[in-house]
């Protein structure tokens, strides 16, 4: 830990020591000091002599203890020149130099000896020292392609192109790019003005420019690909100006491409006036609409060429599961073989599960403002904080058997919001009967280890929810594993099964980075469902609740049932949406 003590706290500034060596040039090691997302904070406007004593100790440490002043001088005068071009930051925003900025020059041109004309490989260029490196290192700070296109953008010519072709208004995304107007954003609030007769916003960024692009008749952008999707796809005229210095110029050649083809028009930043005065979209047509089915099938089928063209001995094959023998109390062999495992791994765990489903994430979408429901076997509460877009608009409370991962759950998502978490048993009902709107079981119900504690956790869930109209979706683990798995479960193929499997999954837990201990695995219980299986669960649950199964019907009185909405497979699990509905 690296500390500076001259008014400025002493958790400033982070330095971790022990990361192990990422990267090898032939024979030098390129050791990239310590990178930390916290920032310096040096009030006094003498910042480079305060940054000398701060990090001289550091360098000391990169170089093995032999410093050499030319290397740090030029170190030094390498980030005030950034800051006086204000690529990344303005001389003013100096006191939040990253420590990543500072490691750039001794890691690069010091430890590896990097020359004039050699060729750096980033991984990572997006963050950290990567961006540094990719920003900085051309020519020391010529402007970026971005620059060039702000700059052109702000021209009286080009404003006045727009005039006349009728775009009186205009947004511009400025990001941290440097031009006349940067200093003016600094604080990241949009600003306005006007200049040759069209009204201009500008700001440096925003969550999503996706309603910038619905308001929008004409985007004039680089021809990102993702861009040129999003655009194009809303049927909006594009203009694209392709960045030649990327690699192999491939926006150049994909906004060739699509121009041909009628789906946009391509220009330079010097003929951008012109491209707009020019400009005709009324032959144009959009990109189709996004096929997900053709994107996974496009992957699995890639996959499985990919492992064609391998020697089987390198082929990982998909993990055999073992065979479960669940044996004595089963609440007692579920505490031994799901409950502790998960309060022992509860951090790892939660580490490898944060997107949410698709089809999940649809049905929290699909609830009404101000509904209320249940996350029975709530893990690590990614599920809590949705939908993203309508924040606060359903309220999700989540339920689970592990106190570690309720600890974790409490603050899921963003935004330093305190999600309501509750300890307990999903085979429990605390719940007043009919209290909440809507339930999901989410993999939980394939760790109880008889059928009759399957049926009597769908029971509860459904008893919790509204008989007028509570809605449920439940997910359990497939027999039928899809294509990309790890796992395996091993059946009788001459035997079709009806009630699934008992197996073991392992997790592995790595304990030391260095591997110094061998990691440690833990074998969870799981009910592998077969096909029908969890809908005849549901048949089951509804039956001894005296309800119908199925839609209501006209002329029928005093009746309650369930319809089971879907009953569907999906990435090695099967899933059912449940309605409830009363006459």
């Amino acid at each position: 830990m690296g500390r500076y003590s001259s008014g400025i706290s002493d958790k400033s500034v982070g330095f971790k020591t022990d990361w192990p060596v990422p990267k090898k040039l032939e024979d030098k090691l390129i050791q990239v000091a310590a990178l930390t997302l916290r920032t310096i904070s040096i009030q006094s406007t003498n910042w480079l002599s305060e940054v000398e004593t701060l990090f001289m100790d550091r360098y000391l440490q990169i170089c093995n203890g032999q410093i050499d002043k030319a290397h740090w001088r030029n170190m030094c005068g390498f980030f005030q020149r950034a800051c006086e071009a204000s690529i990344h930051f303005t001389p003013a925003e100096a006191a939040r130099i990253t420590v990543a900025a500072l490691t750039f020059y001794p890691a690069m041109f010091h430890i590896a000896n990097l020359e004039a004309n050699q060729t750096i490989f980033i991984n990572g260029g997006s963050s950290s020292i990567g961006a540094y490196v990719i920003q900085m290192t051309p020519g020391y700070f010529k402007p970026t392609d971005d620059e060039i296109l702000l700059a052109a953008v702000f021209t009286e010519t080009v404003l006045l192109s727009f005039r006349e072709k009728g775009y009186t208004h205009l947004v511009v995304q400025c990001g941290n790019s440097a031009f006349e107007l940067s200093l003016t954003i600094q604080n990241g609030q949009a600003q306005r003005m006007e200049r040759a007769g069209v009204e201009i916003e500008f700001y440096k960024f925003k969550p999503s420019l996706q309603e910038d692009y619905e308001k929008a008749d004409l985007v004039v952008s680089h021809a990102g690909s993702g861009t040129i999707l999003d655009v194009r796809r809303m049927g909006k005229s594009m203009i694209v100006v392709p960045n030649p210095t990327l690699l192999d110029n491939h926006q150049e050649e994909l906004a060739s491409a699509l121009q041909e083809m009628g789906y946009l028009k391509a220009t330079k930043v010097e003929q951008l006036a012109k491209a707009i005065n020019d400009l005709d979209m009324s032959g144009s047509k959009p990109l189709p609409a996004f096929d997900g089915s053709r994107w996974k099938k496009t992957i699995i089928d890639c996959v499985c060429v990919f492992r064609s063209r391998l020697p089987s001995s390198s082929i990982m094959a998909p993990r055999a599961l073992e065979a479960a023998k669940v044996e004595g109390n089963p609440e007692t062999y579920e505490d031994q073989n799901v409950h502790a495992i998960y309060d022992e791994i509860a951090s790892h765990f939660s580490s490898t599960r944060y997107k949410p489903w698709p089809i999940i994430a649809a049905f929290l979408q699909s609830l009404t403002t101000g509904s209320i429901g249940l996350d029975s076997g709530t893990g690590n509460g990614k599920y809590l904080p949705l939908p993203p877009d309508r924040p606060g608009d359903i309220w999700t409370i989540g339920l689970d058997r592990s106190k570690n991962l309720l600890e974790i759950a409490k603050t899921a998502g963003t935004g330093n919001i305190f999600r309501e978490v509750v300890w307990g048993n999903v085979l429990d009902n605390p719940w007043r009967k009919g209290v909440f709107d809507y339930a999901i079981s989410i993999a939980t119900i394939h760790h109880l280890a008889t059928h009759e504690r399957r049926r009597k956790a769908v029971k509860c869930l459904i008893q919790s929810t509204s008989p007028v109209y509570g809605r449920l979706l439940i997910y359990v683990w497939a027999i039928e594993q899809d294509e990309l798995s790890k796992r395996k479960v091993v059946t009788d193929e001459d035997i079709p099964s009806s009630t699934g499997k008992d197996v073991v999954v392992p997790w592995v837990l790595t304990k030391d980075l260095q591997r110094q201990t061998p990691p440690q695995v833990y074998n969870r219980y799981y009910h592998m469902f077969a096909k029908g299986e969890l809908s005849g669960l549901v048949v089951e649950a509804a039956t001894e609740l005296g309800l119908h199964v199925g839609s209501a019907t006209e002329g029928c009185k005093d009746m309650k049932g369930v319809e089971i909405v879907q009953d569907g497979w999906e990435r090695s699990n099967y899933y059912v949406e449940l309605k409830l509905w009363q006459t």
